[in-house]
Formats: C-alpha cells, sequence, structure tokens
C-alpha cells in the first residue's frame, strides 16, 4: 500500500525493526557491560545512565531503559513518532476535521494510539480514507457551530456574508504583543479546506502551513486576505471574517441544511 512517491508501510516498518533491533542490541551488550561491572566491584551501570542533565521524564527513561518495562516505553516512544509521520507524510491530517486531528493528536501525546502494524496502520488508513466525505461535512458543521452561530438570536442555521470572531487574538497593550488562539485557528484551517475542496482545488496542508502559522506572519499587518476570505483583527480580541466567495458560501449551506435541522446555541461568535 503505497503511501506517497516512494514511501510504502512496509518499507517504513522494516526500517522501524531494523532500529529496534539495533536498540535491543545496545541494551543486552549493556546488560553484559554490567555483569562485568559487578564482577570487579564497581557501580551498577544504572547510576552511571543517571544523567542529571536530563528532566524527571527522561532520566527516568534512561534509568529504566535496562528493564523490560522502560524498554517497552522507549519502544512505545518510537512507535508514537512513526504513527506522527505516517499520518504527516500520507496527508491524512490536511483532509481530518479540528476535532478529529484533536483526538489523534491527544492519543499521540498519551500513548493511546493503536500497535504499529502493517495491518493496523492500513486498515486504520483505510478507515480513515472512506470517512474523508464525512469528515469534510464534519468539519463544515464544526466550523459554523464554532466560528458562525448567532447565539444572541438562536436564529440563523446558515452562513452568511460576514462572521464576527470572538476569540481570535489575545493582545498585551503594554508589551504590544500579539498571539493568536490555536484552536481557531485549527476551525479556520477547516473552513479553508472545505471551501477549497467545494472550489475543485487541492486540500491546504494545515499541519505544514495552517493558519496559526500564516496569521502570525501577518501579525503586524492587523488583516490576512486570501482568494476565499478577508479577515481583520483588532485589539480587543475580535475579528471580522469577510467571504468574497458566496457561490462557495452557499455550497456549505446546502451541506449544513442536510444536517442542521433545528439550531443549536454555541457560545462564542455572533453573525453580523
Amino acid at each position: 500500500m503505497e503511501l506517497v512517491k516512494s514511501i510504502s508501510i512496509e518499507n517504513f516498518l522494516n526500517r522501524r525493526k531494523a532500529i529496534i533491533d539495533k536498540i535491543i542490541q545496545a541494551r543486552e551488550l549493556i546488560l553484559e557491560a554490567n555483569k562485568l561491572m559487578e564482577l570487579n566491584n564497581l557501580k551498577d551501570i544504572k547510576e552511571i545512565l543517571y544523567i542529571r542533565k536530563l528532566d524527571n521524564k527522561y532520566r527516568e527513561i534512561v534509568r529504566n531503559f535496562l528493564s523490560e518495562e522502560g524498554l517497552a516505553f522507549f519502544i512505545k516512544i518510537i512507535d508514537g513518532k512513526g504513527w506522527e509521520y505516517l499520518l504527516r507524510e500520507a496527508n491524512i491530517l490536511t483532509f481530518m476535521d479540528a476535532e478529529t486531528r484533536e483526538e489523534w493528536q491527544k492519543a499521540l501525546r498519551t500513548g493511546n494510539f493503536p500497535e504499529l502494524t502493517q495491518e493496523v496502520v492500513e486498515e486504520t488508513f483505510k478507515q480513515l480514507r472512506e470517512d474523508r466525505f464525512k469528515m469534510f461535512e464534519a468539519g463544515i458543521i464544526e466550523v459554523f457551530q464554532k466560528l458562525s452561530f448567532d447565539f444572541k438570536t438562536n436564529q440563523f442555521l446558515e452562513f452568511q456574508d460576514k462572521l464576527i470572531l470572538n476569540s481570535l487574538v489575545n493582545y498585551d497593550k503594554r508589551n504590544k504583543w500579539l498571539w493568536f488562539h490555536e484552536n481557531t485557528c485549527n476551525h479556520l484551517n477547516d473552513l479553508l479546506r472545505v471551501m477549497s475542496i467545494l472550489d475543485n482545488k487541492p486540500e491546504p496542508d494545515s499541519g505544514r502551513e495552517g493558519f496559526y502559522k500564516i496569521l502570525n506572519k501577518h501579525d503586524k499587518e492587523w488583516r490576512y486576505e486570501n482568494e476565499y476570505f478577508i479577515i481583520k483583527w483588532f485589539q480587543k480580541g475580535t475579528a471580522h471574517l469577510k467571504f468574497k466567495r458566496m457561490d462557495l458560501v452557499e455550497g456549505m449551506n446546502k451541506i449544513l441544511r442536510k444536517h442542521l435541522l433545528m439550531p443549536v446555541g454555541i457560545e462564542g461568535v455572533k453573525q453580523v
């Protein structure tokens, strides 16, 4: 099952196995050296592996490397990096809606991810690709609920031509620092993705060049514009988004009408 260009799951997992085999060999050599140290009345090698310059988390990994539990934990870290690599290189993260992407990121942070085998990876990617259209529609609904619902009037069930975002930026007047809320930027990534797809354009890679990075490049301009909308942000933290392609907005509204039969109050953003 080819992922992108010359990268395949089978080849990647073969290289992963070679890496882990080397780690296990290194561990066995260290254990042999430890026996020689004990025979010569030297300290336990674990004392040597206790590196004080490391923070507590990684210090314990190094100290426990020689135990079976420590080795399993070490391999788990490698497999987490493996999943991150495969998801990124296969462009799986690109078409995930924000909620699904956050679920995967949380799983990778906590180590609660599937086993890294060819069968599991292929089945996982197959399921994600089959769910692609569902995630596409879910992305539209999430964007609407998080960015556009008029919680005061409780009337709108569609995107209008303009949105007011209540939580895009924080501004420190004293130090003149501006920073963007990553969660809102993730929903803007979804908005750009669904509009690109409706426009029959390639899906933008939000992992490499998402709105969090894009807006930080324009932070001193207080505005950003692409082919689909214009965003202007203000010191009080709000931002105005003006759509440029109402034909694509109508495409999103058709999907909303299919799923949202009744309004649901969502706090945070209002339409104007």
